[in-house]
């Protein structure tokens, strides 16, 4: 089960352990150039070149293959993470390996070669199709991930702000749960307790009584109307947010298509000014990664039955509006929630004074009898 389990880990990852068996000998010129700071290695770097190529096989020394792991690591990085070619090119230059596509074939140069390394002989992970097909799948996966992410009204980056919805609801008077002496005393709660809770008990009465009258009970009946009512509310309205988050998330969505086609206009335009057949098919492998984000962008266009794209400005002041609402959708959401939590808590701490009261009036009706 182990060999079989290391297989799948090398074997993937066998391209990226050439390059950085490659990569050593750029780690090995550094160390064997002459000068004792930077800037002197700097200038004797191509005396440590001369000697580092004096034998074909690659360094093992720790040094350089800490270097090679690096390089070989950036590589399985771009190809992990870009979401276009040029993306991809430009990661891997940042580590000093250059992408070059010559007749539909790339080649990768390191530094430390004059010749670069044909995607043949590095695997057919490297090959153009291969890697088009990866960046395709990385650009998919951004999207949906950036889909993915929940909307929140402090989370804007436009820096809408939720406006306050007047309060129609009597003052959140901190009302809280009664305790429930005897239960915590049969769990074993001592003394000290018992009297903290006898204090918490009487001071939460007394705000229960009061939140009850401020909103104008005459019964325990009307007050579980009221609960049921408060709860109908909150739910209806946190259906309504959700439809309007699912909306917004459309739009932005549909926006970054539209973004994503206008910046291949450019390659499309010059699609239409070829002459020929052979031109256009040339001039289209040319700008291939373009052509894969245009066509990925139709095919939502198409999926979406979308046959005029909005304006962009129309798009964005459609967005702002929708998120505007929905700030203040949440807004009024919130303040229903509680509400709703403080009517509950009034209707079980009069719940429970009821029930703990109903024992003792039963004795006295045994007494007077």
């Amino acid at each position: 089960m182990r060999q079989l389990d290391l297989k799948k880990l090398l074997l993937p990852n066998l391209p990226y352990l050439l390059i950085g068996l490659y990569a050593t000998k750029l780690g090995e010129a550094w160390r064997l150039a002459p000068g004792a700071d930077a800037s002197a290695k700097l200038l004797g770097l191509m005396d440590g070149f001369a000697a580092a190529f004096q034998s074909a096989l690659p360094s093992f020394h720790p040094v350089d293959l800490l270097v090679g792991l690096c390089c070989g690591a950036a590589l399985r990085l771009a190809v992990a993470t870009a979401a276009s070619f040029d993306e991809f090119s430009s990661l891997l230059l940042r580590e000093g390996v250059t992408v070059k596509e010559s007749r539909g074939r790339l080649s990768y140069l390191t530094p430390d070669r004059t010749k670069p390394i044909t995607a043949r002989k590095l695997g057919d992970d490297f090959d153009r199709t291969a890697v088009l097909a990866v960046l395709e799948q990385n650009a998919a996966r951004a999207i949906e991930k950036a889909a993915a992410i929940p909307e929140y009204p402090w989370q804007e980056k436009r820096g809408i702000q939720p406006a306050k919805a007047p309060q129609t609801a009597p003052k959140q008077d901190g009302v809280q749960r009664l305790v429930d002496i005897e239960q915590k005393m049969a769990e074993g709660k001592g003394r000290g307790y018992e009297r903290w809770a006898k204090i918490h008990n009487l001071k939460q009465a007394a705000k229960t009584l009061s939140v009850y009258q401020q909103y104008g009970f005459t019964s325990p009946e009307q007050l579980e109307a009221a609960v049921d009512t408060a709860y109908q509310k909150m739910r209806q309205t946190s259906g309504e947010l959700k439809a309007l988050e699912t909306k917004l998330q459309g739009k932005k969505k549909l926006q970054r298509q539209v973004l994503a086609y206008a910046q291949t206009k450019a390659a499309r335009d010059g699609l239409r000014a070829q002459k020929s057949e052979k031109a256009r098919a040339a001039y289209r492998q040319a700008h291939e990664s373009d052509f894969i984000i245009a066509d990925a962008a139709a095919r939502y266009f198409k999926a979406h039955g979308i046959t005029k794209l909005p304006a962009r400005k129309a798009l964005q002041a459609e967005i702002e509006q929708l998120i505007s609402e929905k700030d203040g959708l949440y807004n009024t959401y919130h303040e229903q929630k509680q509400r709703f939590k403080e009517l509950q808590t009034v209707k079980r701490n009069i719940d429970q004074i009821l029930r703990r009261d109903e024992p003792h009036r039963r004795k006295e009706q045994s007494h007077e009898r």
